[in-house]
């Protein structure tokens, strides 16, 4: 049992660092492993009924009571905090359901929850979309499980936890990458013209701007991602890595003389996790530059201004259909900054030295210690027949 026991430990370790294809043996308890993203899911869910549900259709002589304003501040904030959060904190116990069994009845229970909750409080607001939220609820259930099954959800959750990781960098971005960036951005951004693009376009429109900018950044990755690895796995970095296994399931494990040369599954799940890592870095600074574009140009750009330079006056906002309280004029100024601002950062992160030692360099290592363990792995429990 104890060694049953390491080897659960050992491929837990490898599906928590993104990288479920060097796991040799099959993966159980699905049903556990679907709790994080139907939590995730579900609470993301509910908090967009409740938004809805508080907004209205009196928003605006709403939003002329303080402590609205400040209610419905708070429900914005926990949008993209709350979800995350629940889905981070239920994460261990299925980790430790996966290393003892168990937990299939909280996990079915949690599955029933998220197929009924969300449709029956659709039910407050229109009756008629009961049968519709158990449809949607049923696929994006399915999608979830797929998304186990292929192992995508280790990927995302390690790209997520290596973003949240990056504030611990905060400080060197803002203070040495960052400066240049924002002056320029501020310029663009009290830059008529940027305005009056954002206020010919619709809201539809600016996203397929964001999109356009967004694909730029993963041809990008994908011609510069799979050149790193390569590089990496032919340079001496993997053979200089034992010390770094300390800490890991593999400290002290004897590894094979020869490496097992790696399976395009495996080499696609490496490409796949750094491609992902980041452009969930990007994601993280463009939402940055978008919150700070959105307060500034609350505090500092009046109404009377935003008319001059978009040439309308400003209109109510929505955001992914939200009332926000901010003008659509500012929001898509905001966005078209943020997208750019993401994009910078992608391609920088390959060519420019402060970049890529901050954000890109911790990738290659995180890389270079799974594939030295991948060899410890194979060494004690064997390759596949066949290679």
């Amino acid at each position: 049992m104890g060694h049953e026991l390491d080897r659960r430990e050992a491929e837990l370790w490898f599906r928590r660092r993104g990288l479920p294809s060097i796991v040799r043996g099959k993966a159980g308890g699905l049903l556990v492993r679907l709790v994080p993203g139907l939590v995730c899911v579900g609470l993301l869910e509910i908090l967009l009924i409740v938004l809805g549900l508080t907004a209205g259709s009196d928003f605006a002589e709403r939003m002329e009571d303080d402590w609205f304003v400040l209610l419905y501040a708070l429900l914005l904030l926990c949008l993209p905090v709350l979800p995350l959060l629940g889905s981070w904190l239920v994460s261990g116990w299925v980790r430790a359901r996966i290393l003892r069994g168990g937990g299939i009845p909280v996990a079915i229970a949690a599955l029933v929850l998220f197929v009924l909750a969300v449709p029956f409080m659709l039910l407050l607001d229109s009756p008629r979309d009961i049968g519709y939220g158990f449809g949607i609820q049923l696929v994006l259930a399915a999608v979830i499980a797929g998304l186990c099954l292929l192992g995508a959800g280790s990927v995302l959750a390690w790209a997520s936890r290596a973003a949240v990781r990056q504030t611990k960098t905060l400080g060197t971005l803002t203070t040495r990458a960052l400066p240049l960036l924002l002056l320029f951005n501020v310029l663009g951004f009290l830059n008529n013209e940027v305005w009056q693009m954002a206020g010919s376009l619709s809201r539809a429109e600016m996203w397929r701007v964001v999109g356009l900018f967004a694909a730029v950044g993963v041809l990008f990755l994908i011609s510069m991602l799979p050149k790193e690895l390569h590089a990496l796995l032919d340079s001496q970095a993997i053979a200089d890595r034992d010390d770094r296994l300390h800490g890991t399931p593999f400290a002290g494990h004897e590894r094979r003389g020869e490496r097992i040369p790696l399976r395009r599954g495996e080499r696609i799940n490496m490409v796949l996790v750094l491609a992902v890592t980041q452009a969930m870095q990007a994601i993280y600074l463009g939402a940055l530059m978008f919150v700070f574009f959105v307060l500034f140009g609350t505090a500092a750009v009046k109404p009377k201004v935003m008319e001059q330079w978009g040439g309308h006056p400003p209109t109510e906002g929505k955001l992914f259909g939200i009332h926000t309280g901010i003008s659509n004029e500012l929001l898509d100024v905001s966005l078209f900054i943020a997208a750019f601002s993401a994009l910078y950062f992608v391609a920088s992160t390959a060519t420019d030295a402060l970049y890529r030692s901050t954000f890109f360099d911790p990738l290659r290592e995180h890389m270079a210690v799974s594939v030295a363990a991948r060899d410890a792995y194979l060494a004690r429990w064997g390759a596949p027949k066949g290679g």
